[in-house]
């Protein structure tokens, strides 16, 4: 049981800032044991993107699950996962989490052969929504009133010149 701590934060992808990726890395997963990938998600909604490629050896478990449910995973006990994909030499998966907090992408191999994998995983950030932001009517009135004053005293001083020019 190795457990790797990949903190977000490192270059954006494609020039999104939405998108953080937070592990690009080949590992070995020894054959009947796991490898545990962590991160901590600060802000939600945020959506797991990953993608994996055995590049030699036996074909392996992806499991996505919440922190908590970890030491459950290790135990051998009943636990939630969010992605939990059967034994294979490949795969990829997009899933939303439920909440702020710590995940851990697992890497398993119930197999009799060590696996080497290819992994890379990205958290994807909802963007601010584009929400016009009014003022409260009495701030309205307020604006619009100073408006209209300056309006009033331009227009009368202009007003007021050019009589007083004409009179001359």
């Amino acid at each position: 049981m190795f457990l790797l701590a990949v903190l977000p934060g490192m270059p954006a992808l494609a020039g999104d800032p939405s998108i953080a990726e937070i592990i690009s890395t080949t590992v070995e997963v020894p054959a009947h044991d796991y490898r545990a990938f962590s991160s901590r998600i600060a802000n939600w909604p945020a959506v797991f993107h990953a993608s994996f490629e055995v590049a030699s050896g036996a074909p392996v478990q992806i499991t996505l699950l919440a922190r908590r449910d970890l030491n459950e995973f290790a135990r051998g006990r009943h636990y939630e996962a969010l992605v939990e994909m059967t034994p294979r030499r490949s795969g990829k998966f997009d899933q939303a989490v439920p909440e702020k907090g710590d995940y851990d992408i697992l890497l398993v191999n119930d197999a009799e052969a060590p696996a080497m994998v290819r992994l890379q995983a990205a958290v994807q950030y909802a963007r601010e929504p584009e929400v016009a932001i009014t003022l409260s009517p009495v701030r309205k009135f307020v604006v619009i009133s100073i408006s209209l004053l300056v309006f009033g005293i331009t227009f009368g001083w202009s007003g007021y010149k050019v009589i007083a020019g004409m009179r001359r």
